[in-house]
């Protein structure tokens, strides 16, 4: 599936260098979103993937 409703945001921890990827459609901006690994928190959903984030990560086809 490739909808926009799917997007990948990868969120980058400043403290640890993780990467963490998370799925858009799953969350609000309202959710916390802590490190995967140094479990240091990021802030919420919406701020934290302008501040930390990357653009999205399309899917790959046939997914």
């Amino acid at each position: 599936m490739t909808s926009p409703d799917f997007e990948t945001h990868k969120i980058i921890c400043p403290e640890c260098g993780t990467v963490n990827s998370v799925m858009s459609n799953a969350i609000m901006v309202t959710t916390p979103i802590d490190c995967s690994k140094c479990r240091l928190p990021l802030g919420m959903w919406g701020e934290a993937r302008t501040k930390y984030g990357t653009l999205p990560a399309a899917l790959p086809e046939g997914a």
